[in-house]
């Protein structure tokens, strides 16, 4: 895998450990933790709150921020993300937002397009393999909660299997790659906004064709000397 496609796929790990992985004892930590490979914060309910949010921003833009770049998120607008105070913390850590419109995840959402899905599956087969072969009983016979390094090792478990090629197909429908062709993402198959962005990428070509044009070197232009006027 090339070193930026690895980039992405680690940030999407962060991401989707973040997203799945709350755990649901009375929160204890305040911090996110590194727990066999797998990056926990506990809360009280499994919900992407502002405070488990700002805590993830804060935990992961110094890992692929430097020196004075500016950071990008790309993600839909629930609530959460459109409230002012998130606006107001974003823009002081330099974190600019792209907002994905209402009914547009399926076409845009990169994560939710070709990532969640496989990982949630294989998540499913690590429960499904744990409540069969390895769930226990208290003396009471009621059965016991799994501990905080079982759930950690079907989190990593999952992601592990969710491959590369999985992750550049990701980028391709969501026209991340932008090596890849527009009519490769999912975006090109929506009936109404399909022609529209066709057109604006046109024009986009168009004007940077015009703006790389060298025309001090064109000798072919006559002066107004030269001109022929007829009457």
């Amino acid at each position: 895998m090339k070193g930026g496609a690895a980039a992405v796929l680690w940030q999407l790990w962060l991401v989707v450990v973040l997203m799945w992985f709350c755990c649901r004892r009375r929160g204890k930590k305040e911090k996110i933790e590194c727990q066999g490979g797998v990056y926990v914060l506990e809360s009280e309910k499994a919900w992407s709150t502002q405070n488990v949010i700002r805590k993830w921003v804060d935990l992961m833009l110094p890992l692929v921020l430097r020196g004075s770049q500016r950071g990008l998120l790309i993600w839909d607008s629930a609530s959460t993300h459109r409230a002012k105070d998130m606006k107001n913390f974003l823009a002081e850590r330099r974190v600019d937002q792209v907002m994905i419109p209402a009914g547009m995840t399926a076409y845009l959402q990169t994560l939710d397009i070709a990532i969640n899905k496989p990982f949630k599956d294989y998540l499913r087969l690590e429960i499904n393999d744990y409540i069969e072969n390895r769930m226990s009983r208290n003396k009471n016979n009621n059965f016991v909660k799994p501990n905080l390094q079982e759930v950690v090792s079907w989190v990593r478990n999952a992601w592990g299997k969710v491959t590369d090629s999985c992750v550049a197909k990701a980028l391709k429908a969501g026209y991340l790659d932008k090596t890849s062709p527009f009519e490769a993402s999912y975006i090109a198959k929506h009936d109404r906004l399909e022609p529209m962005i066709l057109k604006e990428l046109e024009s986009n070509e168009i004007l940077a064709g015009i703006q790389g044009l060298d025309l001090e070197e064109n000798d072919d232009i006559p002066e107004d000397d030269d001109l022929i006027v007829f009457e």
